[in-house]
């Protein structure tokens, strides 16, 4: 069964339960569309970590990590049939997931705190909604399938595989257009540049890898001491505080 078939079946097992569940302080807003468990891990606001088995159901403000083992991946389909794909050392916080599946309108905020990660756009139709951050960068989609590089200092990569993103640099009030076939990169001091897209080939496919360079550079800072997925990325990224829209806690760098 091909990757895209067990994504959708694993919603479909738990689709019906979702669309009913009460309101509650952490809504459901997905389940894990992996089968074979790979390391990944998710903590809730209220509770310890968790394997992130097949067909496990995840929350709002829930954060998911993967181990560093090189295979350790995995991924999430969300209640529109969002699909996000999870590479290994990566963190993520999943602060809102909110879909009508009559009307197919939603309210969407993810938080990629570092890692490789590929977005895919499900049935969701106000997409304007659908706000992707990292520590450096804010995007508002326009339908869309992304692959994401996130480093520890904040340094983001968006790669536009079709569709397209309405790109802010840190807090800059400025709008960048990135669409299909293009990329962009943001440097830890918030500086941005239009780079080539990557080959499929060379990041993988469906779950990415981050490129040799990014790589060798997390290695580097590892080794020396610094930031791991054991490490509870910082507040902007919780979503603890209600406070969906701030991009980043950087200040201005023009």
């Amino acid at each position: 069964m091909s990757w895209a078939l067990r994504a959708t079946s694993a919603m479909a097992v738990v689709a019906g339960a979702l669309w009913i569940q009460p309101v509650a302080a952490e809504p459901q807003v997905g389940a894990v569309g992996q089968q074979e468990y790979l390391g990944a891990t998710g903590t809730r606001v209220s509770g310890a970590a968790r394997d992130l088995v097949y067909n496990e159901t995840v929350y709002a403000d829930e954060r998911v990590d993967t181990g560093r083992n090189a295979d350790s991946h995995t991924s999430l389909v969300f209640l529109d049939r969002t699909n996000l794909y999870i590479g290994a050392r990566s963190s993520v916080v999943l602060d809102k997931f909110v879909y009508d599946p009559s009307s197919h309108q939603g309210d969407v905020a993810i938080s990629f705190a570092k890692g490789a990660f590929r977005f895919v756009t499900g049935e969701i139709k106000n997409k304007q909604n659908v706000t992707l951050r990292t520590p450096t960068a804010s995007m508002v989609i326009r339908g869309t399938v992304l692959v994401l590089f996130v480093l520890a200092d904040g340094t983001t990569e968006v790669d536009v595989e079709s569709g397209g993103v309405d790109l802010k640099v840190c807090d800059k009030p400025d709008v960048i257009p990135v669409d299909a076939g293009q990329a962009f990169t943001v440097s830890s001091s918030c500086e941005g540049a239009r780079t080539q897209l990557r080959d499929r080939a060379d990041i993988g496919y469906p779950v990415p890898r981050l490129p040799t360079e990014y790589a060798a550079l997390e290695d580097t800072e590892t080794a020396a001491g610094g930031d791991s997925t054991d490490t509870p990325p910082p507040d902007w990224v919780r979503g603890r505080n209600g406070d969906h829209d701030k991009p980043t806690d950087r200040g201005n760098r023009d």
